[in-house]
């Protein structure tokens, strides 16, 4: 028989709860912008059909600095969809950039370098195989011109 504690006793008890996966969901901090796309042009003009593994990689590192140098020139400019923002106990911190118009410079001098480089592998890959791969604004490119003069084409 049911006693009217006992009765007490399971009408208190409460089935146990569910654990809910979207109980708690951190909070967005950083607001996105726009994304840069200056190296995936720079990779689609620089890349050849036949290019070796070498340049393959170049030419990804020569895309990566140029979406660098696109996001430190939208971060100059003062674009707010670049900056980051950060809350810290209610109150929004103060980011500050040192040395970033150095930085540029830098990368601007490694990209003009890695360009370079690439397009005198594809210079010398196009030479190998007996012309400029039909392509006939390569041979009046002027920056292909400069290439060609700093970096002759080797002999056998």
């Amino acid at each position: 028989m049911d006693t009217p504690a006992k009765k007490a006793a399971q009408s208190t008890k409460q089935p146990p709860r569910k654990r809910t996966e979207s109980a708690s969901k951190p909070v967005k901090l950083v607001r996105k912008g726009r994304k840069p796309a200056a190296g995936a042009q720079l990779s689609r003009e620089l890349s050849w059909s036949t290019a070796p593994f070498a340049a393959k990689t170049l030419i990804t590192q020569a895309a990566r600095i140029a979406d660098r140098l696109e996001v430190i020139a939208r971060l100059l400019s003062g674009d707010a969809a670049t900056w980051l923002a950060v809350k810290v106990d209610g109150q929004v911190a103060e980011v500050r950039l040192v040395g970033i118009v150095q930085e540029e410079r830098q990368q601007s001098e490694v990209l003009r370098k890695l360009i370079m480089d690439i397009q005198a592998m594809r210079a010398k890959d196009d030479g190998a195989k007996g012309g400029d791969s039909g392509d006939p604004k390569r041979a009046a490119d002027p920056l292909v011109q400069i290439v060609t003069a700093h970096y002759p084409k080797q002999r056998a």
